[in-house]
């Protein structure tokens, strides 16, 4: 299966949103894939598909 990527870039979106929502509303420490994984309604392991660790998504975070 053939990934576009726009619906790479979408997702990583998706998920940058909901770790700003989780950091507006429960603080960084809040943000743990668990967390981020519940908030997005996927495994904790899902977010790893787009990106490569905890740190690539806050960096996410940051330019968003």
């Amino acid at each position: 299966m053939i990934v576009s990527t726009r619906q790479t870039t979408a997702k990583r979106t998706e998920i940058a949103d909901a770790a700003l929502r989780i950091i507006g509303e429960q603080g960084i420490t809040a943000l743990t894939m668990a967390t981020l994984a519940t908030e997005l309604g996927l495994s904790p392991g899902a977010p790893f598909r787009h990106f490569a660790s905890r740190d690539e998504i806050l960096e996410e975070v940051a330019q968003r």
